[in-house]
């Protein structure tokens, strides 16, 4: 009798892990959680660009000149899209961007990624005459015809930020830095240690800014095996994040083509064309308030946002998501091919 009891007692516990097992399984795809794999990252689909992304947005029944208009009922149309039917992505969007992502990131070569890809295009059959640097969930603002125009206007001038530190963004290059393991971070993260640096070699003026931005043929070839920038940025290698100051330190370099002078005044993004970023620290005196959701202090913009973002004056806009606002960057794709088809047809007459 004593023997039977206990054996009911471990079959009573195992269904029980096994019914308590089924139910988280069951939260968890019911919030859509998605577990990251080890040493992967989550790649973000760019706007429209896949067929699968072009049909989900053509069955929403919106009128995106409404919605430019800030027509309410279009507008609150859009609103309930985006609660009802956000766009999910499958599992194929967990890649591995490396056959060893840690010692990528230990080695911090995402410092020295737009450098290597910027010069190789120096070997490009297309005689470009500009590179963009930007990232995954930057979205244009400008039709073809219109950033082609803006292009000219720079006469071989760069486009991007460029400010002088202040005491509290000195310490980002002032000691070094580890990359450390991180609670609730999938990646390792650069912790300031108490190490002092060095100076900057070559007595260089450091000035911060972004990894994205607008650089002439002229600037890269410059920068293309220069042994100034090579020692620059292995001094940048243990700092807190390189691509910060990197290019926005350069771009001040005297001689360098399009060069901006160390004496000028800081280059903010509100200055700089290249990117529209919302802060959320910035909204109601900068900008009006984000209509879609923040991720890291940063807006996901949201589709009431279509006019601020079409009349600003930037030529992209970070960041836009179809999990967050699908009908967003189905009219700015509208918007901006039938700003490319007025402009060719006038320019054709």
């Amino acid at each position: 009798m004593k023997i039977r009891c206990i054996f009911l007692h471990r079959q009573q516990y195992k269904c029980f892990i096994f019914s308590l097992s089924l139910l988280v399984v069951c939260l968890l795809k019911l919030v859509h959680i998605k577990v990251t794999v080890k040493n992967s990252f989550f790649i973000e689909p760019y706007g429209v660009t896949a067929n699968v992304y072009r049909v989900q947005h053509q069955k929403y029944d919106i009128n995106c000149s409404a919605i430019y208009q800030m027509d309410p009922v279009e507008v609150g149309k859009s609103l309930e899209i985006r609660r009802k039917d956000i766009v999910d992505l499958d599992d194929d969007n967990i890649v591995s961007l490396t056959s060893d992502c840690p010692g990528y990131m230990q080695s911090r070569g995402f410092a020295s990624l737009p450098l290597s890809n910027a010069e190789h295009l120096l070997g490009s059959r297309v005689k470009w005459k500009y590179v963009i640097n930007l990232c995954g969930q930057d979205f244009p603002l400008k039709s073809n015809y219109e950033l082609v125009a803006e292009l000219r206007k720079l006469q071989g001038a760069n486009m991007l930020e460029s400010s002088r530190p202040s005491e509290l963004k000195k310490q980002r290059f002032k000691f070094q830095h580890m990359l450390k393991d991180m609670p609730y971070e999938y990646q390792k993260l650069p912790v300031r240690t108490t190490r002092a640096k060095a100076p900057p070699p070559h007595d260089i003026k450091i000035f911060i800014g972004s990894a994205y931005f607008v650089l002439s043929r002229e600037f890269v070839s410059y920068v293309d095996g220069n042994p100034l920038v090579k020692d620059f940025l292995a001094w940048s290698v243990d700092t807190y994040s390189p691509d910060e100051h990197f290019w926005a330190t350069l771009v001040r370099m005297p001689g360098a083509p399009g060069a901006i002078q160390q004496s000028q005044p800081d280059i903010t993004d509100l200055m700089s064309r290249t990117r529209l970023v919302k802060w959320n620290y910035l909204e109601g005196s900068l900008y009006p308030p984000c209509t879609g959701k923040h991720m890291r202090s940063v807006c996901i913009y949201g589709a009431a946002e279509l006019r601020w973002l079409l009349n600003y004056g930037h030529w992209f806009a970070n960041k836009v998501d179809p999990k967050v606002d699908p009908v967003l960057i189905k009219c700015l794709e509208e918007k901006i091919l039938e700003k490319q088809r007025l402009l060719v047809k006038s320019s054709s007459r």
